[in-house]
C-alpha cells in the first residue's frame, strides 16, 4: 500500500509540474571581443617650468708656475791663494831704481838674504823686491836670486823713478837720424858727484818694438832704431847724481 502511495505522489507531482508556466532560459550573453585599447597619453596638467639654461664658464684651474730648473753649475774647484813669491840672493846683489844695469844702484842685498817679490819687468829678467832691512823697494836681476815659485806668475810692473828737483835737467836736446842710427845730443849740466845721463827709449830693433835704457857720462849717444815697426819710437833724457834723478826731457825723435 505504501509503495503505491509513493508512486501516485510522484506522478501527481509530475503532472502538477507540467501545468507550471514555462520560463524560457536566460540566454548566455555572447562576448564580442573589443578592439585592443591604445593608450593615449594624457598630457600633464602642469607645464613644467624649464630650468634656466646655465652656460658653463670654464674656469681655468691654476697650475703651479714652474720655476725653471737652474742649470747645473759645477762646484768651482778649490784654488788655494798663492803664497807670496820670495827670492833668496845667491850672492851679493845690486838693487837698483830701475830694471837695468844702467839705473842707479840703491842698495846691496847680501848673499842668503830673502826678499819678497812684488813685480817683474816684461821679459822677467828683473824682479821688483822688498828687502826686510830697508824701507824702500828696488830692482834686482832675476839671475842673481833663487825664487820660491814661477816668476811668470808675478805681476808685470812699471815703476817710476824717484825724482829730485834739486837735480838739474839737461837742456839743448836734439836728435838726428842716419839710416837706422839715431844720435841724441844735449848740453852738460852742472857737475855733481856720480853725475851721469839716462835715456829711456822705446825703439824698433830687428822688427821688435822694445823698451830699453842707456846710461852715459857723455853729452851724446847713438841708438839703433829700425823703421819697420808700426809703433812710433820715442825717448826721454834725464840727468842723475847721488841725490836721484832729474825730471825727464822729451827727445824730439827724428
Amino acid at each position: 500500500m505504501r509503495i503505491r502511495f509513493s508512486y501516485l505522489a510522484v506522478l501527481a507531482f509530475m503532472l502538477s509540474a507540467c501545468n507550471l508556466p514555462f520560463a524560457p532560459p536566460t540566454p548566455t550573453p555572447t562576448l564580442t571581443p573589443s578592439a585592443t585599447a591604445t593608450e593615449t597619453p594624457v598630457p600633464p596638467t602642469d607645464t613644467p617650468t624649464p630650468e634656466p639654461s646655465v652656460t658653463a664658464t670654464e674656469t681655468a684651474i691654476p697650475t703651479d708656475t714652474l720655476s725653471p730648473t737652474p742649470e747645473f753649475s759645477p762646484t768651482p774647484e778649490f784654488s788655494p791663494t798663492p803664497k807670496p813669491l820670495t827670492a833668496t840672493a845667491t850672492g851679493n846683489a845690486f838693487c837698483r831704481w830701475g830694471p837695468d844695469v844702467d839705473y842707479i844702484q840703491s842698495y846691496v842685498i847680501p848673499e842668503g838674504q830673502m826678499v819678497a817679490v812684488e813685480g817683474r819687468n816684461f821679459a822677467s829678467t828683473w824682479i821688483y823686491v822688498q828687502s826686510p832691512d830697508i824701507n824702500w823697494k828696488c830692482w834686482v836681476a832675476t839671475s842673481t836670486f833663487e825664487l820660491s815659485g814661477d816668476v811668470e806668475q808675478v805681476e808685470f810692473r812699471i815703476i817710476g823713478l824717484p825724482i829730485n828737483d834739486e837735480v838739474q835737467a839737461p837742456n839743448g836736446v836734439s836728435a838726428v837720424r842716419n839710416g837706422n842710427q839715431v844720435t841724441i845730443s844735449w848740453n852738460a849740466v852742472q857737475p855733481a858727484l856720480q853725475l851721469q845721463y839716462l835715456i829711456e827709449a822705446r825703439i824698433c830693433r830687428n822688427g821688435l818694438f822694445l823698451e830699453d835704457a842707456f846710461a852715459t857720462t857723455n853729452t851724446s849717444i847713438t841708438i839703433q832704431d829700425d823703421t819697420n815697426c808700426t809703433n812710433p819710437s820715442s825717448a826721454e833724457l834725464r840727468a842723475s847724481n847721488k841725490l836721484g834723478y832729474s825730471p825727464a826731457v822729451t827727445v824730439p825723435w827724428p
